[in-house]
């Protein structure tokens, strides 16, 4: 569960960090957290890949049981899923670096980044149209 919950965290404290590192002057600390918090992401996948083969189709319930409530359910489809879009994710990022570097407002950019992917990460896990 480690990709679902970093993803988040890295998003929210990114323009914080985005923050810091421009008022420093330091505008490539805040690429390089972009990048890096989907490389965490695509790292954490991982463990996850090997509970889903081990175990087959993860069903992670929020509150109440899925007729009533919403949940996750993990399957090999949706790891595969995932994977390809932290890898895409993590390419984009790491291109960007270099291409947008006299663009402004990147903070915003980079957090928007990382709410897509975390957006089609969750979608990827999503068990039934409530948790979508």
């Amino acid at each position: 569960m480690g990709v679902l919950n970093q993803l988040p965290l890295f998003m929210v404290t990114l323009p914080i960090v985005g923050w810091v590192a421009t008022r420093g002057g330091v505008e490539r600390l805040r690429d390089a957290y972009a990048v890096m918090g989907l490389l965490v992401g695509l790292i954490f996948l991982r463990p996850l890949y090997s509970r889903v083969l081990e175990r087959g189709v993860l069903v992670i319930p929020a509150v109440y049981a899925p007729p009533m409530g919403a949940c996750l359910e993990i399957d090999m489809l949706g790891v595969f899923m995932a994977l390809v879009a932290l890898t895409l994710g993590v390419l984009a990022s790491a291109y960007s670096v270099r291409y947008m570097e006299r663009d402004t407002g990147l903070t915003t950019y980079y957090t928007l980044v990382l709410a897509m992917v975390a957006g089609m990460v969750g979608v990827y896990f999503a068990g039934d149209f409530f948790t979508l």
